[in-house]
């Protein structure tokens, strides 16, 4: 540790906050006299920024040339430090900061790409990562969430068993399954449990919904009651049509967009297609992974892949609003996968976002072009799929309940 300082020191390099307080820590007498860590970095920045400036002006000259990287950004890039926090504001750049951080190890700092990994919290902005750090700049770094990489050295730890995140999809649907098959099941179990919340709270309705309460010994099984509570709960609305509407409208335009199959897509373009393709009885799947590798043997998933006959057809939706500020990497993405396909003579559909344009009725035209056969469903099929995905409505604060106890049994140190 002594002598990585005075090599650094000797060869005027950036040393880092760490090592200086592990060497004022063990090492105080090699320090100089009027050492000033700070002064001496912004003088060593100074001088790297200088002789760096026009690598870092023209890094981003092949992919958006409207890209610029200020004095700032250069020099959070070039400080060589364990770890760094930067506080910056939504929109300033703290993204490109890091894919230049990247590119700048690799071709400056000659670290292999291998080595390097890249995460972030949100599923979303790794997803800005990738496009930059592998498409924009076709560097092969890892990038990634914090739980996927947990989940990869997991696999990797239990290699001969299965293992995967359970998700509150995966837990709701745990949940069913111990209610309709443990409890639901034996009447006597069912009542306690009303009954034992009863005397917590003087109405029950609060964790048991009222329509729940009134019916569930009418049945012997918990799909018998849903499939009455569906009846009972559309015969109370007035105007399905209106209603029906007004439940997919909002969850196409939830932060994380859902179809009505209950699926988590990327953008609201991609909801309004599996919506249509949904209420058309066209059957499809969401990002299916292609059946061979593509481009440096890179996994590839198609947006939608559809059933004609039989045969697989391929469903692009190249939304250009996910893109405002970047043409260039629109339209090089989009050229990967048309030139894919065109080179593999696969069935292939594309959607472009087009203001002023009706997506759905462009999806239709391209559709019947390919020979679909449109068959429209009723609206009361549709809401009772939309039903179909909250089956444990009736019973979800009971849920909620069991699994806040859970949680912190859990996390309970005793």
């Amino acid at each position: 540790m002594k002598e990585v300082f005075l090599t650094k020191l000797k060869n005027n390099q950036y040393i880092s906050n760490y090592l200086y307080k592990e060497i004022k820590e063990k090492y105080e007498n090699v320090i100089p006299d009027n050492f000033y860590l700070d002064k001496y970095n912004d003088k060593i920045l100074e001088d790297e920024y200088q002789k760096n400036k026009a690598y870092f002006d023209n890094m981003y000259i092949d992919i958006d040339k409207n890209i610029h990287l200020d004095k700032e950004q250069i020099k959070a890039i070039l400080a060589d430090e364990e770890y760094s926090l930067i506080l910056a504001g939504a929109g300033t750049g703290k993204t490109t900061t890091i894919v230049s951080k990247v590119k700048y190890l690799i071709d400056i700092k000659k670290i292999e790409p291998e080595k390097i990994v890249v995460m972030s919290y949100t599923k979303k902005a790794v997803e800005e990562l990738q496009k930059r750090i592998i498409v924009d700049f076709g560097i092969p770094a890892c990038v990634t969430t914090f739980h996927s990489l947990g989940l990869m050295h997991i696999r990797e730890i239990f290699k001969n068993r299965k293992c995967y995140v359970v998700d509150d999809f995966t837990r709701n649907q745990i949940f069913y399954d111990y209610f309709k098959e443990e409890i639901f099941t034996n009447k006597n179990k069912t009542k306690d449990i009303i009954d034992t919340f009863r005397m917590i709270k003087t109405d029950s309705l609060f964790l048991f919904g009222k329509h729940f309460l009134t019916y569930y010994k009418n049945f012997n099984t918990f799909d018998e009651y849903f499939t009455q509570y569906k009846k009972d709960k559309i015969s109370e609305i007035a105007n399905l049509d209106l209603e029906l509407e007004k439940r997919i409208d909002k969850l196409i335009n939830l932060e994380n967009p859902l179809t009505i199959k209950n699926e988590l897509v990327k953008s609201k373009g991609e909801a309004i297609i599996a919506n249509f393709l949904y209420k058309n009885g066209i059957d499809y799947e969401y990002e299916k992974i292609y059946k061979e590798t593509v481009n440096d043997n890179k996994t590839y998933k198609p947006d939608f892949t559809l059933n004609l006959g039989g045969e697989e057809v391929y469903l692009e939706y190249f939304g250009l609003s996910n893109y405002k500020d970047n043409l260039n990497r629109y339209e090089k993405i989009r050229k990967i996968k048309e030139e894919y396909h065109l080179k593999n003579k696969t069935r292939f559909i594309k959607l472009d976002y087009t203001n002023n344009e009706n997506l759905e009725e462009n999806l239709k035209n391209e559709l019947i072009k390919m020979g679909f056969v449109l068959k429209p469903k009723t609206t009361r099929e549709i809401f009772e799929r939309l039903l179909d995905n909250n089956p444990i409505a009736q019973i979800f604060s009971y849920k909620n309940l069991l699994y806040e106890v859970i949680d912190k049994i859990k996390a309970s140190p005793y």
